[in-house]
């Protein structure tokens, strides 16, 4: 999934999503800000889980270190994601 990078807030909440044996397994949607980019454009939803930004893997990934990888994206022409579509 490819969303523009444009003026204004991106608009999700994220948690770290864990598989069974405890390893990070990227960023789960927490919540969506209706007045966010996200929300308008409408492709991701809550409970999706982000498992790659602009080709960074968020597998075995430490919530600090996924975060800084998503602050990073969010400088770039575009924020190229690889979701999974409602991971629990």
């Amino acid at each position: 999934m490819v969303l523009p990078n444009s003026a204004g807030p991106f608009g999700i909440h994220v948690l770290p999503e864990y598989d069974e044996t405890g390893h990070e397994m990227g960023l789960v949607i927490q919540s969506i800000d209706p007045s966010g980019r996200v929300h308008s454009d409408g492709r991701l939803k809550v409970n999706d889980c982000i498992i790659e930004i602009n080709g960074s893997s968020l597998i075995n990934i430490d919530f600090t270190k996924a975060q800084e990888i998503f602050k990073l994206a969010l400088v770039d022409s575009e924020l190229r994601l690889r979701v999974i579509e409602g991971a629990e």
